[in-house]
């Protein structure tokens, strides 16, 4: 069995297999950052899911277990701020990272947001984000692929 995978046994169904939690759970509404991000993170060996949205992330069913979460800030519908209350108000607490393009909105919600691990203005630096992410989920950084 590979290390990080549980056997769960449920009354009735024995031997099913529970993935493991992924590292990042990706929010960003831009197609092409999207694909770069998760291109980005799955090229240094994260496990990745993205989203649109915050409403396709919950529209997808039961949240994924997450070791960091990194939303934009601007998203149609709720935005960052929204989604990410809405994930605390459900016991979610990964660590968050926020990016947004809005260089005014930074100091704001680094404000309105005292508990995400970061707020990162675009363009930021993409190894600065790596670090960010390895911090997060508890990984040195030269376990990177």
């Amino acid at each position: 069995m590979p290390a990080g995978v549980e056997v769960c046994e449920p009354p009735g169904t024995p031997g099913i297999v529970a993935v493991p939690p992924l590292d990042v759970v990706l929010v960003e509404d831009d197609d092409s950052v999207r694909d770069s991000l998760k291109m980005m993170f799955e090229s240094h060996g994260l496990t990745v899911r993205d989203y649109p949205s915050g409403t396709a992330f919950f529209l997808a069913g039961t949240p994924p277990r997450a070791g960091c979460l990194v939303i934009d800030y601007h998203l149609p519908g709720m935005n960052g701020l929204e989604l990410l209350a809405k994930l605390r108000g459900e016991g979610i607490a990964a660590p968050t990272i926020l990016i947004t393009g809005r260089t005014k909105l930074v100091t704001r919600l680094r404000a309105a947001a005292p508990d995400a691990l970061a707020v990162l203005e675009k363009p930021f630096d993409a190894i600065g984000l790596l670090r960010l992410v390895d911090t997060a989920i508890g990984r040195p950084e030269g376990l990177r692929a």
